[in-house]
């Protein structure tokens, strides 16, 4: 009997080492959210282009999921543009991988541009929505860690033939006309679960 209990000795020894370095590690913190965004004004009147690209550094992104919708924004923290996608997480897998049309007419994502405008009394903003301007394009989730919550992938969007975003004119005859086109990707964003 004193035999078995010095060789289990040993045994109970690394049980124990091992519950203690279990308790004593610490969660892994979530990976860098890695983000990017292109938009570019192509004026067709003469043939001009404006164009930006966002650096990681300067973007700030939401996203969040209720059991019929799901939210996903982009844009410079500090800047003017702003990209707004919604879809229907009930139409999705439950990994929620794939790639879903921002087509105005038969598309599953409803996309919204948002220019902003500082003014003297605040800001002021132009929107454009996909349910009222003809819009291509798509948005690719390519990853999702459930356990994490953090959503990556990519997306693309045009807008065609709308007015300049950008102007602060009201009168719409001095207004010209553009097709704006959008391209991004996103890495690790968390993804906020609201009931």
């Amino acid at each position: 009997m004193k035999t078995l209990a010095l060789l289990l000795l040993p045994a109970a020894a690394l049980l124990t080492a091992t519950s203690c370095s279990k308790d004593s590690v610490k969660p892994k913190p979530d990976p860098a959210v890695e983000l990017g965004m292109q938009r570019s004004f192509h004026f067709t009147a003469d043939n001009t282009h404006r164009d930006t690209t966002f650096a990681s550094g300067a973007m700030e992104s939401l996203a969040a999921r209720t059991s019929q919708e799901m939210y996903l924004c982009f844009g410079p923290a500090a800047g003017a543009d702003y990209i707004n996608l919604k879809l229907d997480p009930r139409q999705m897998p439950s990994n929620f991988v794939g790639t879903y049309s921002l087509d105005s007419n038969t598309g599953a994502v409803y996309s919204r541009y948002l220019y902003r405008r500082i003014t003297p009394s605040g800001y002021s903003a132009s929107i454009l929505s996909s349910d009222a301007h003809p819009t291509t394009g798509t948005l690719t989730i390519s990853h999702y860690d459930a356990e994490r919550k953090l959503i990556s992938g990519s997306y693309t969007a045009q807008f065609t033939g709308v007015y300049d975003p950008t102007s602060t004119s009201t009168n719409h005859t001095q207004l010209r006309r553009c097709n704006l086109s959008l391209s991004g990707t996103f890495e690790n964003v968390k993804l906020s679960v609201v009931p």
